[in-house]
């Protein structure tokens, strides 16, 4: 049988360098994940597990980005998966300025890593080792309802610029 993560493992590594510290302050675990190669490489979908919560890292058309998770969460099919409450799994950076009321990234910052310029993988990371336990304290805290409305509300926020 073939090793579902093998397609991941740089993709793995990547992730725990970043978002190390919030891996480590929480107890996050590797609990399950799947890669496939396609013709434009690698996509892969991991998730952590913890007391705290979920974490969900997915590289998919040469993107990377973090969703967060409750306990409740199941590990999603592997498709497009936008975020906003799909299978239990919130988008990082939405749902940080969700729970702050206000917008976290400006049309500056998502205009450079839209140009590479800036990683939003790399902010995510910062962003989480500061307010995880505040974002999984807001999921747990607030109706799923409740979340996905304002959730929506910020993601109609950011610009479309991919």
């Amino acid at each position: 049988m073939d090793n579902p993560c093998q397609p991941c493992k740089d993709f793995i590594r990547s992730t725990e360098q970043l978002f190390g510290t919030t891996l480590g302050k929480y107890g996050f675990t590797l609990a399950e994940c799947y890669g496939e190669e396609s013709g434009r490489g690698s996509e892969c979908q991991v998730m952590y597990c913890a007391s705290i919560g979920q974490l969900l890292f997915v590289w998919q058309d040469g993107a990377a980005f973090c969703c967060l998770g409750t306990r409740e969460a199941t590990f999603p099919p592997f498709e497009l998966l936008r975020g906003t409450g799909e299978y239990g799994w919130y988008y990082s950076i939405a749902l940080a300025e969700a729970e702050a009321a206000t917008r976290l990234v400006s049309d500056r910052m998502w205009r450079d890593f839209a140009k590479g310029d800036a990683s939003s993988y790399e902010w995510e990371a910062a962003l989480l080792a500061e307010r995880a336990e505040r974002l999984f304290a807001y999921l747990a805290a607030t109706a799923p309802q409740i979340v996905r409305q304002q959730l929506a509300k910020a993601l109609e926020q950011q610009p479309t610029i991919w």
